[in-house]
Parts: structure tokens; sequence; C-alpha cells
């Protein structure tokens, strides 16, 4: 006699399998894998990102789409690890209703307006996605506390409510499986439609088609609207090289640390003080203890929503993070003392060192057309005068048609810590 009934045992075997590979596989594996099994999560970042090809992720991803096509939330029945948590949950209280027929269909709502925001280039509820929550929460293993917690709240929230809630959100709020629902609704209207006369089938279309066009234009106008919302100055940090832009950053990022674990320099760390919680998990870089090297561009490589782009080499090391800012009170150099540390460990030369004949000192400039922000400069300053400007905050960091964009000499604000 065993504790667990066979299905049970077996999906609880099955999701220690995927805690392990989540935990122990290497980032650039889950970046196919993570956006190829769940549908919502691939159909929103191809949109966002338009761009799908023949990749690797799209060929898992498009027999995944057919057999949920064919088969109703089979997702949900055969591969969602969420989904078992959440059925475990529910045996927890047996005598519970859980038919919520009263309860509006919440999930159904967000994945129409995430996906119209990712038409839109901003998708709105993709952190939402069970396999995201999941994977985050299996990522906090490589991350310090408190980052830790933050990152497994969101699977810890899900599991509480189905404790409380049994198979609410399964039933009324997942967007993963109400995007099975609408691609299983879309496909029964398709087939009605070519096997019966329009009078017969005008109706069921109509009410889809009202459902999807409400859904998906406002999240398309929403997502416009967000794109346009002019941001402060506070809210930029410093980001990977290959990440787009600041206003679509927080919504395509899933917070999976992929980008966390994959850089060697461990200077890409997950955001825990940000001016406002949409914010809150995004990965930021900083530079107390080390730089980006010009020899890695594995945070490209990791993403597997295309919040960072897979970069090759030449590219990541022309790509803009910031400009290096030298405080020259407390600069060594400027108290005649020798030091050109930071000159020296800079791989693209940008810091120079220039005599002064008025004053008789020598004091060290930042050349903006060389700098990349790469931070080699500000860890291996003796003194830590040496701070890097986000990019973000002069536009565009990445070079157009050859010509690398020119950052100010001087800019406004200095942080260090970054």
């Amino acid at each position: 006699m065993t504790f667990f009934p066979p299905r049970t045992g077996y999906r609880l075997a099955i999701l220690v399998f995927l805690e392990v590979c989540a935990v122990c596989l290497p980032p650039v594996v889950l970046r196919y894998a993570l956006p190829a099994l769940s549908p919502f999560l691939f159909l929103c970042t191809v949109m966002a990102t338009q761009a799908v090809g023949l990749s690797l992720s799209a060929l898992l991803a498009l027999p995944m789409l057919g057999f949920v096509i064919w088969r109703r939330r089979g997702f949900c029945r055969y591969f969602c690890p969420v989904g078992w948590l959440v059925e475990l949950c529910a045996k927890a209280r047996p005598s519970a209703d859980s038919t919520y027929s009263r309860v509006p269909q919440f999930g159904q709502w967000a994945a129409l307006l995430t996906l119209g925001g990712a038409i839109a280039s901003l998708p709105l509820f993709l952190l939402l996605d069970p396999l995201a929550l999941f994977t985050g929460a299996a990522g906090a293993a490589h991350i310090a506390f408190p980052a830790q917690v933050a990152c497994a709240t969101g699977l810890a929230a899900v599991l509480i409510l189905s404790l409380v809630f049994p198979l609410l959100w399964c039933k009324r709020l997942c967007p993963l499986g109400a995007t099975q629902d609408l691609l299983a609704e879309l496909n029964a209207a398709l087939a009605r439609r070519a096997s019966s006369n329009a009078s017969e089938t005008a109706k069921p279309d109509l009410k889809l088609a009202r459902r999807a066009f409400l859904g998906l234009g406002g999240g398309m106008a929403v997502s416009a609207l967000a794109v346009r919302a002019p941001r402060a100055a506070d809210e930029h940090r410093l980001r990977p090289p290959g990440a787009v832009a600041e206003t679509r950053f927080s919504a395509v990022c899933i917070r999976c640390g992929n980008c966390v674990r994959s850089c060697p320099s461990n200077i890409i760390q997950p955001g825990l003080r940000p001016p406002n919680w949409a914010l809150l998990l995004v990965p930021e870089l900083h530079f107390d203890a080390n730089y980006c090297l010009e020899t890695c561009n594995a945070c490209g490589l990791g993403c597997p929503t295309g919040a960072i782009t897979a970069l090759p080499l030449d590219e990541k090391n022309n790509w803009r993070i910031g400009l290096a800012q030298i405080q020259q009170t407390g600069c060594l150099l400027t108290e005649e003392k020798e030091c050109s540390a930071c000159a020296l460990v800079c791989p693209r030369k940008a810091i120079v060192e220039e005599f002064s004949r008025e004053t008789y000192t020598t004091m060290v400039r930042v050349d903006a057309e060389q700098c990349n922000g790469c931070g080699a400069c500000v860890a291996a300053c003796p003194p830590r005068v040496i701070g890097v400007i986000p990019a973000a905050l002069y536009g565009n960091a990445r070079e157009s048609g050859g010509e690398a964009q020119r950052l100010p000499d001087r800019a406004a604000g200095f942080d260090r810590a970054v």
C-alpha cells in the first residue's frame, strides 16, 4: 500500500526532476526549454520581440501549440508543474467547493491583455505564467538572501491561494490555462465555420471575436500608453548588455534568474531597491567587485524571453551599457599621489591621463567615444570615485547603422553603486 496514489507519486517524481533541471541545467538550455514549454510565454515573447524564425525554441514550441489546440488544456494536464502542485494543495481540502461559477474568468482577460500588449511590444502580465513562477523560484537557489525569498514569493502565493481556495488558480486565474482555452475555442469556431454555413456560426464567432477585440485592443492601448509615458531618471539602472529599452525591460523580463546564474563576474544581481514594485527583481549591474568581461556574452545567451538580446561578442562589447564618470575630488592624481589603476585596467583604453600646464597636475579623463560602461575602472579605483551613468538616461544604448551613439562627456548624477 502506497501513501500516494500512483498518479500522484508519478507527478511528484516529475516535479522533483523538473526542479533539479531548473536548478542544475545551464541557463542557455533553459532559454529554449522555458518559452517552448509554455504556449502563453512563447506567443507573448515572439510578439514582443518580433523574432521567431526557425529557432530551436520555435521548433520545440510549435508541436506543443498543436498539441494544446488538439487536446484542450493538454499542457495543464500532462506538463504543468505548477498545476500539479495546485492539485496537491487541493487534496488537502477535498470537501471544499471548487466550482467558482460566479468568479469571472480573470485568466482569459489577463491572457488577452498580455497578448495585446505584446503586439505593442509590452506584455503586461507575463510574470503570471506558471513556468515563469516555477523557474524563478528554482533560480532562488543561486541567489543570496533576501533575494531568495522575493524570487520564491510568486509561486508561494499561488500555493497558499490554492490551499485556501482549491483549484481557483487553474480554473479562473492562470493565463497559461486560459490561453489554451482560447486556442481551443478558436479552433472549434473555425471548424464549425468550415462545416456549417455562416448563419449558424455567427453567434459563437461574434462572442469570441468581441472578447478578443476588447482584450487584445485594451492590451495594445495600455501597452502603447505605458511605453510612451515619461519615466523618472531614478528609475533607470545599469542593465546587462543587450537589454531592451528600459520602458519594456521590466515587462519582458520574467525574473527567471538565468542571467544572474550565467554571469561569471557576479555583477548581475536582482534589483531589491526599486523606485516602484514593477522593477522588483529586475536584473541590475553592480561593479563594486568586478566588471563586464569582454570575453563573455552569457547573459544574453541564457535569456528565454529576449529581454536581453543574445549578441555576438563583438556586438556585445560595442554595446553602450553607460558612461564612466570620474569625480575629480578625491581622485589620487588630483591629490598629487601616484595612481593609474583605472587607465591600466580599461580594456578599451577609454581613460586617458592629461597633464595641465596651468596647474601642473595630472588628471584622468573619460573618452566618451571609446567607453562602453563595462565597469572595469569602477572596481579598480582605490578611492572609489568612479561610477557608471546608465546609457538609458540618454536614449537607446545600442549602436545603430555602424555609428556608435555618442554619450556626453559629463552627465548629471553620480551613483557608483548602481
